[in-house]
């Protein structure tokens, strides 16, 4: 009985199989899912499918491949979401043995580099001093092959150590890519990014029209698009409670940045005509109209009749990175 298993701790896998009974040859197949092998648990499943909606498209393609194939399948689907705390303290512990992983990996290989190094000097040491090869001499056949030897050795040592630094850096942006998620500027990110995935969920779930205008502004065709039915919408349903989920955590840990000082995010609540407004490398600017995501800024040294501007986009300023845009209101000019 082989078993496809999904559940948002451990992802999509495949219960059941064994090496070599054919079922990897079938769902590797992207028609057939593109499932893949793991070596690290030596098992079959979905990349990127943990914490994830099923994805029930590539669950079901291959199942069906399966059976045809002859094998007895059972597909089991859970889709109940853990917490999103539970959620990034999970993601914390992988990326920290992935990165223990990587250091150990960088110290075998620094490792290597040291002692082919070595091993290139102790073999170096007989040509000391200029020592030519003796054509002739009873003593050339071994020369050159300690030269070659001693030629092996330094390129193993010098690509040992460059792959010790690559691996060394990887490590490092593992460490890193956590903590940057959790920054403000990238919470902020991606609670407008779940904002509009969750609109367009909606969308789908109600159903829509969609005008295609000629040049005058007339509609020349009209799509219907009627409400996600079957596994599609079972899809949507449950990626929306995922994501609501998941913007409660994000805008109480926003709030929490916003009234401890680290995080301020300008917008047209905040930023009036008259403020001035420091953009980049630019000159301080006075802001001449305020829109819902940009501000309009005098263009140059002198407004023409017309109003000339130059529009920046807002942004936000943190202790931990460069402003985007910095503001300053005119109550403290």
């Amino acid at each position: 009985m082989i078993t496809i298993k999904h559940t948002h701790e451990d992802g999509t896998l495949v219960y059941g199989t064994r090496k070599g009974d054919g079922v990897y040859d079938i769902i590797r197949k992207y028609e057939h899912g593109n499932f893949k092998f793991f070596p690290s648990i030596r098992m079959i499943g979905l990349r990127n499918s943990r914490d994830r909606v099923a994805d029930r498209w590539a669950i079901n393609a291959a199942a069906e491949a399966l059976r045809k194939a002859g094998f007895e399948v059972e597909v089991e689907i859970d889709d109940d979401f853990r917490d999103r705390a539970q959620v990034l303290e999970d993601k914390s512990d992988r990326l920290e043995d992935r990165r223990d992983a990587l250091e150990r990996k960088a110290d075998r290989h620094a490792g290597e580099a040291a002692a082919a190094h070595e091993r290139a000097n102790q073999l170096g040491e007989r040509f000391a001093g200029g020592q030519p090869i003796l054509v002739g001499h009873h003593s050339e056949r071994g020369a050159r092959r300690d030269q070659k030897r001693m030629h092996q050795a330094m390129s193993k040592s010098i690509d040992e150590n460059d792959q010790a630094q690559e691996t060394a850096r990887r490590a490092n942006a593992v460490g890193s890519q956590l903590r940057r998620s959790a920054t403000p500027e990238v919470t902020a990110r991606r609670i407008k990014t779940a904002e509009s995935e969750l609109r367009k969920i909606q969308k789908s779930l109600d159903g829509y029209e969609r005008r295609h205008l000629d040049h005058t502004g007339n509609p020349y065709y009209i799509e219907n698009h009627e409400p996600a039915q079957g596994d599609y919408r079972e899809m949507q349903l449950a990626r929306k409670v995922q994501l609501e989920n998941q913007l409660e955590y994000d805008r109480a840990q926003l709030a929490a940045a916003v009234e401890a000082g680290e995080y301020v995010e300008w917008g047209k609540h905040n930023v009036h005509v008259g403020d001035v407004v420091h953009y980049w490398g630019l000159r301080p600017r006075s802001v001449v109209k305020v829109n819902t995501a940009t501000v309009g800024v005098e263009s140059g040294d002198f407004i023409r009749e017309n109003g000339s501007q130059m529009f920046v986009t807002f942004g936000a300023t943190s202790p931990a990175r460069p402003a985007r845009m910095l503001v300053r209101t005119s109550a403290t000019c």
